[in-house]
């Protein structure tokens, strides 16, 4: 028995088709900015980029771990594997902060 509803999984799906452009566009938008400091540039690049990469790459290895069309619980080492490769909070509270402004 399917947990999602085949159009659960399609919305799903094209979401995370966004996920790479929406990175990049990120990506772009903060490492060819100006900043009033070369601290501000460096905690930019070192900080939130690596951390918004970070994220990136937990959301690819939880759907890869677990995709959409899973019928079945997965196996313990499975779940825990996701779990620990999943999204962490700090990323995702810095992921909604600069994302919102650039209203993704």
């Amino acid at each position: 028995m399917a947990y999602l509803t085949p159009e659960q999984i399609a919305r799903i799906e094209e979401q995370l088709a966004e996920i790479e452009p929406k990175y990049n566009r990120l990506l772009l938008t903060f490492s060819h900015r100006k900043y009033s400091s070369e601290q501000a540039a460096e905690y930019t690049r070192h900080g939130y980029l690596r951390r918004l990469g970070t994220l990136r790459r937990c959301v690819e290895n939880v759907f890869t771990l677990i995709p959409p069309e899973t019928d079945s619980v997965p196996d313990r080492n499975v779940l825990h594997d996701a779990q620990f490769k999943g999204v962490r909070r700090e990323c995702v509270w810095k992921y909604r902060q600069f994302s919102l402004g650039l209203g993704l």
